[in-house]
């Protein structure tokens, strides 16, 4: 048995274990609060790998989402994910937010396993290399922008993807929100023979390139209160997409910038899932 002083002495080991838990839980806290890791964030850091490509001169942080039940047999689709300005950066996990964890759900993942990239935008840059300029974004001229590295290395990444762990080249789709949004219709442009479909939510595109966008089906989301890329941006793309007899739909929402909530739906999910490139050229595009 135990004396009253060795009960003392195991009390006071105790004690000092429960206040080192405290404080070290309680610095865990203040670091993550601090670099702006939320649960969401810190949950999305665990499931998807972290690594970074490069040019040899310029380095593309990501984080890749690979399922525990692909067989690489069986090739598996592939969504690319491109954040909006938001948390920009490259600590790779800025790119981490609601709109990533969409794809990386239960939700999306039990309609099938597919593959989640999520690049992380450097600071002080877009996905294009469009000039900065303030709200409202209004639609621009493509042709006047080079392509940006950034897009050349998200293409290498899909070509890597391919070769590597059995991606779908079939399958593979795109999709981003606000800058994201941006970011794809350019993605849709400059490699229009790349993605077999995407979802498209608010952002700015350029009407004058719609042919060459025409061939990918599109579901396009816009905010009709939207003060940051107007709710026109999209109707005039759409537009010009009907004129080509692409296959493109417009929804219209009640929101304002922020509808990553009441785009990504069951409906947008199985629709995407749903398209493969060897299915766009069995309808006629105008032009």
């Amino acid at each position: 048995m135990f004396s009253i002083n060795n009960k003392a002495k195991l009390l006071k080991v105790i004690v000092m274990l429960l206040l080192g838990v405290f404080l070290l839980l309680l610095t865990a806290k203040l670091l993550l609060k601090v670099n702006n890791i939320n649960t969401q964030t810190l949950k999305l850091m665990f499931k998807m790998d972290a690594s970074v490509t490069s040019d040899g001169i310029n380095e593309l942080p990501y984080r890749l989402y690979q399922p525990q039940d692909i067989d690489k047999t069986n090739k598996s689709p592939l969504v690319i994910v491109l954040q909006s300005a938001f948390r920009r950066g490259n600590n790779n996990y800025g790119q981490l937010t609601n709109l990533v964890d969409k794809f990386v759900s239960d939700e999306f993942q039990n309609l099938e396993s597919a593959y989640v990239l999520a690049p992380h935008c450097p600071e002080n840059m877009q996905w294009n290399n469009i000039m900065p300029s303030s709200a409202p974004y209004i639609n621009y001229d493509m042709s006047e922008i080079e392509q940006s590295w950034r897009q050349t290395l998200i293409i290498e990444l899909i070509d890597k993807f391919v070769e590597e762990k059995g991606v779908d080249p079939e399958r593979i789709y795109i999709t981003g929100i606000s800058m994201g949004a941006s970011g794809t219709w350019e993605m849709l442009y400059r490699f229009p023979e790349q993605f077999a479909g995407a979802l498209i939510l608010n952002g700015r595109s350029d009407p004058n390139k719609a042919s060459q966008i025409a061939q990918t089906p599109i579901r396009m989301f816009h905010g009709q209160n939207d003060e940051i890329a107007p709710l026109n941006n999209s109707i005039k793309m759409k537009a010009a997409l009907d004129k080509l007899n692409a296959d493109v739909e417009l929804k219209i929402l009640e929101a304002g910038h922020d509808i990553t909530q009441s785009a990504y739906d069951i409906d947008a999910f199985k629709w995407l899932l749903d398209q493969k490139k060897s299915n766009r050229f069995k309808r006629q595009i105008n032009g």
